[in-house]
C-alpha cells in the first residue's frame, strides 16, 4: 500500500499535465493546486503551536504543490518535444531528431532531479511528513516548549518511531505524534 501511495502523486501530476497540455483542463488549475498546497503548508505551520492534530491533517495537502509543479513541467516538456521542429526550422531532419533528444533529455533530467525523484521516493521537500517533522522541530526546539529528553513527547518530536505508534512520518504517525503532544 505504501508503494501505491508514493506512486499516486507523480501519476496524478503526469495525467494532470497531459490534460492541461491537450486543453481538457485550463492552465490555471495547476496554479490553483500549487496555491492550495502553499496555503495548507502555512496553515499547518501556524496551527502546530495550538492544534497539532489539525496541523497533522492539513499538512497532507502540501503534496498538492508538488503535484501542481509536476503537472506544469509535464505540460512544458510535451510542448517542447512537439515544437522543436518549429524552434529550429533550418536544421535537417536527422540533426533535428538528435537536438530534440538532447533537449528533452536535459529538461527531463533536470525536472527529475528537482521534483520527480523526491515525490516518487515518498520523501523530500514536497512530502508532507518532511515538512511536519521540520515544523515540530522548530516549534518544540525553544523553551518553554522543549520536551524533557527521552520523554514520550521528546520521542514524538525527534524520533522516527514513537513508542506504541507507527514508524515514520506518514498520516497515521503524524496523528499519533500530535495526540501525544496535545496530552498534558
Amino acid at each position: 500500500m505504501a508503494k501505491v501511495s508514493k506512486g499516486l502523486a507523480p501519476l496524478s501530476a503526469t495525467i494532470l499535465g497531459v490534460l492541461i497540455f491537450v486543453g481538457w483542463l485550463p492552465r490555471w488549475i495547476a496554479i490553483t493546486i500549487i496555491v492550495l498546497g502553499l496555503v495548507a503548508l502555512v496553515a499547518s505551520c501556524v496551527s502546530l503551536y495550538f492544534n497539532p492534530i489539525f496541523a497533522a491533517v492539513v499538512i497532507s495537502l502540501w503534496l498538492l504543490t508538488g503535484i501542481g509543479l509536476m503537472a506544469i513541467v509535464t505540460a512544458l516538456l510535451l510542448w517542447l518535444t512537439l515544437h522543436i521542429p518549429h524552434l529550429f526550422p533550418t536544421l535537417p531532419a536527422e540533426t533535428l531528431k538528435e537536438v530534440s533528444a538532447v533537449l528533452t533529455g536535459a529538461f527531463t533530467t533536470f525536472a527529475g532531479v528537482m521534483l520527480t525523484k523526491e515525490m516518487e521516493e515518498g520523501g523530500g521537500f514536497f512530502w508532507p511528513g518532511t515538512q511536519f517533522k521540520r515544523g515540530l522541530g522548530s516549534v518544540f526546539s525553544n523553551p518553554p516548549r522543549t520536551p524533557p529528553a527521552n520523554s514520550t513527547k521528546w520521542q514524538a518530536v525527534y524520533n522516527d518511531r514513537v513508542h506504541g505508534g507507527p514508524r515514520g512520518w506518514g498520516l497515521r504517525a503524524r496523528l499519533r505524534r500530535a495526540k501525544i503532544l496535545t496530552t498534558p
